[in-house]
């Protein structure tokens, strides 16, 4: 049975949905995913970088997915909440990382010497 809200009268769901839950567990996943793999096969130098390039361009495509889904009542997380945590969490990594020692990986990518 529905619940009602009773300022419009209208049924209203439990709070999340279901592709908020997928989203929240899948961004996360792949969060915590790359914070291992990039700890175990990358120099310590480089993790929170490559952290933080993980967390923004997650934040994008669940940016893409709110802007793409219909509005949903807003006293219930959504995912522009999503996104707006990832993006923190990649403005903050790239914040306590070191921009000099990645300089040095960055020219032997590109060939300047």
């Amino acid at each position: 049975m529905p619940l009602t809200d009773p300022m419009r009268g209208e049924a209203t769901g439990n709070g999340f949905a279901v592709g908020l839950n997928l989203v929240l567990i899948g961004s996360g996943a792949i969060l915590a995913g790359a914070l291992l793999f990039s700890a175990w096969t990358l120099p310590p130098q480089l993790v929170l970088p490559t952290v933080s390039l993980v967390a923004l361009a997650s934040a994008c495509i669940v940016a893409f997915i709110a802007w793409r889904s219909r509005p949903r009542d807003r006293r219930h997380p959504t995912h522009w909440d999503i996104a707006g945590a990832l993006t923190f969490i990649g403005m903050c990594a790239a914040i306590l990382s070191e921009p000099d020692q990645v300089v040095p990986f960055l020219q032997v990518a590109t060939g300047d010497n």
